[in-house]
């Protein structure tokens, strides 16, 4: 899903580049396919078992001591940030339940939870690829009826709003929870090139709002908690975890300004 990696695959292209697909899709997302085989990946990896011999190499273990570094530095740069998008992301990821599903809306918390170790057990969708909001929680209502697992959405204050008759659904989960990261508009346009440098472009992308998804929640008599900082997020989050009787919901509110400037502030040290 990343711009960033796709981009360094496409220009870094490996010498051969294997697609193993008995339905040969031909998905060339890296622009670098070398080999389509149309077989099954069973059948292909149990005839290559037999015939692949190691060979010696750093490179294994080169990537894993960049790997530390970076982690290291990444959770400096977290203990130094203030209460953000960034710091909210890196609770939730501490406090989901484990061995549960987590819905990711579009577009800022798909891109966000990249930035973190996928761990505990946790299954993960999105509503990638259309480049839109419509239908984020809608998708996280029918997949926790489907799943009949707890199920967490991670949205932000515009899709929230915008797919609101989701809850006119007369057969919502009570494993449902549902996380609000309320920065007051489209704030992944603060961070992409181009609409970010132009403070007369950004309000037609940010399309900040009057709504308040509280006051949207309750209007469904759903069970709702906010956060504004890291305690009341701590208090928040073991709020909405406990048994409810319906889908719950939790906004956290977090400066528009603040979060692409911290944002920005961590890739730059990153690539330093």
């Amino acid at each position: 899903m990343s711009k960033r990696i796709k981009g360094l695959l496409r220009k870094w292209k490996p010498a051969q580049h294997w697609n193993v697909d008995a339905g040969q899709r031909h998905y060339d997302t890296y622009q670098s396919l070398t080999h389509d085989i149309a077989v099954s990946p069973e059948i292909f990896f149990a005839q290559m078992a037999g015939g692949v011999q190691g060979n010696e190499s750093i490179y294994r273990d080169a990537w894993r001591m960049v790997n530390e570094r970076l982690q290291g530095k990444h959770a400096e740069l977290l203990a130094e940030a203030p209460f953000c998008d960034l710091t909210v992301f890196a609770a939730l990821m501490d406090q989901i339940p484990e061995k549960s599903d987590v819905q990711l809306a579009n577009s800022t918390p798909a891109r966000y939870a990249q930035l973190f170790e996928r761990t505990r057990g946790l299954r993960w969708f999105s509503n990638r690829g259309t480049s839109g909001i419509d239908g984020c929680t809608s998708t996280a209502v029918g997949a926790t009826i489907a799943s009949q697992k707890p199920t967490t959405l991670i949205t932000g204050d515009t899709a929230f709003l915008y797919d609101s008759n989701a809850f006119w659904n007369a057969h919502l989960s009570p494993l449902l929870r549902i996380i609000v990261i309320d920065n007051g508009g489209g704030n992944i346009f603060r961070v992409i090139e181009g609409p970010d440098k132009d403070p007369e472009l950004l309000k037609w992308f940010d399309a900040p709002h009057a709504r308040d998804p509280m006051a949207l929640a309750r209007s469904f008599n759903l069970p709702c908690y906010e956060a504004n900082d890291m305690a009341s997020l701590k208090t928040g989050l073991e709020q909405i975890y406990k048994p409810q009787e319906k889908p719950a919901v939790l906004v956290i509110r977090t400066d528009a300004e603040v979060s692409p400037t911290v944002l920005r502030e961590y890739f730059k040290k990153l690539r330093a």
